[in-house]
């Protein structure tokens, strides 16, 4: 199997974030600024009341962070933040153990900087990954019988019977009171390449380490 790009890498931390500030202090505006100059965020509120209109989030993007150092060098990421009354949210495209090493930066260095409280306790933690790779086998592999079912739907279009049909992909679902706050995994062809490519498109309510983990076990299953 082969990463062919990490297109989110998102990590959450729940906790309120009133307790960070249990003085109150008058801080959003220096924060704001504090943030956009120390990441580099190309976007960022105009105030502490500029909330994005889809994720009712003070929302930050286009920063950047220095997670460690590679090959000699220091190595930066591309970052977005997103600030609400019960937590933080980063977005990656490297990993979500990056996207925690920022979390914990960014809670220090503001507690530093404006005297504020370390949260008494990080909640929950919730992860999302999502990734396009390569398998080295066919996904219909797990199963050949629903090789079966993509002939039989190819041979029911009587209307063009040239179009073929092939299994294309997996998922899996939490319980039902649960999806509409955890995602499901999921493992399809990606669309508009070749089959013969084996390139997938791939999402998991998992760590980065996780989920790569995870593909390479069912990749072992793929056995001719």
């Amino acid at each position: 199997m082969k990463i062919l790009k990490v297109n989110i890498a998102r990590a959450i931390w729940l906790f309120p974030l009133t307790e960070m500030n249990p003085q109150g202090k008058a801080i959003d505006s220096d924060l704001i600024e504090w943030l956009k100059k120390t990441y580099q965020f190309a976007k960022y509120p105009a105030h502490a009341f500029d909330f994005d209109q889809d994720t009712k989030a003070l929302a930050f993007a286009g920063g950047k962070f220095s997670a460690g150092h590679e090959n000699g060098k220091e190595r930066y990421i591309a970052l977005g933040l997103g600030l609400y009354k019960d937590g933080l949210v980063v977005n990656t495209e490297s990993s979500t153990s990056d996207g925690e090493r920022f979390l914990a930066e960014v809670l220090e260095s503001a507690a530093k900087e404006f005297n504020l409280a370390l949260p008494e306790k990080i909640q929950k933690k919730l992860y999302f990954n999502e990734m396009d790779v390569r398998l080295d086998q066919s996904i219909s592999l797990l199963n050949p019988k629903l090789d079966n079912i993509a002939r039989r739907i190819t041979e029911l279009r009587t209307e063009d019977s040239s179009l073929q049909f092939a299994f294309a992909g997996i998922t899996f679902l939490p319980q039902p009171e649960k999806q509409g706050a955890i995602s499901g995994f999921a493992l399809e062809r990606k669309i508009g390449t070749d089959w013969s490519e084996n390139r997938y498109n791939t999402k998991a309510p998992l760590q980065t380490d996780a989920h790569i983990q995870l593909l390479e076990e069912i990749e072992s299953l793929l056995v001719l």
